[in-house]
């Protein structure tokens, strides 16, 4: 078998989302961490993102942990400076996930890291974007 990215046929493979979003492909590691399709600290392949890219749900976790402490503050920020309708369909997520993620102020975090983790900016980045936006898109889920 090939690896796509550098045609050689290397003893060890790994399947890794496609960054088009077109599926995934065998590919071998070392090309896969080239490529941002693989986590070198966790050694492990990104899951496919669903507004596209690829996330390490390894490094997600270790976010989470880390800015925790901070969920409430981000929360309280978008909540006092999104539009109601924005603000509704942030409520009606975390009603729905609260069971899975926890209170609501983690299952935003939850939203803000991913979108962090996947455009390679920082959480506070994704906060501002969504407040100037004016539109909470890039942290929910296609379903809301």
């Amino acid at each position: 078998m090939e690896c796509p990215f550098c045609h050689q046929d290397p003893d060890t493979y790994t399947l890794v989302h496609r960054l088009d979003g077109s599926g995934q492909v065998m590919a071998c590691i070392p090309c896969a961490i080239q490529q941002g399709l693989y986590c070198e600290k966790h050694q492990v392949p990104h899951s496919g993102h669903d507004s596209g890219g690829t996330v390490c749900m390894e490094c997600i976790k270790d976010d989470l942990r880390e800015f925790a402490g901070e969920a409430p503050h981000f929360y309280t920020q978008l909540m006092d400076s999104l539009p109601e309708v924005e603000r509704a369909r942030i409520r009606e997520w975390t009603d729905d996930m609260g069971d899975i993620w926890g209170e609501p102020a983690l299952v935003v975090l939850r939203g803000l890291v991913m979108e962090a983790r996947r455009r390679h900016v920082a959480i506070t980045d994704v906060v501002q974007d969504v407040i100037v936006d004016n539109f909470a898109d890039a942290i929910l889920p296609r379903a809301y």
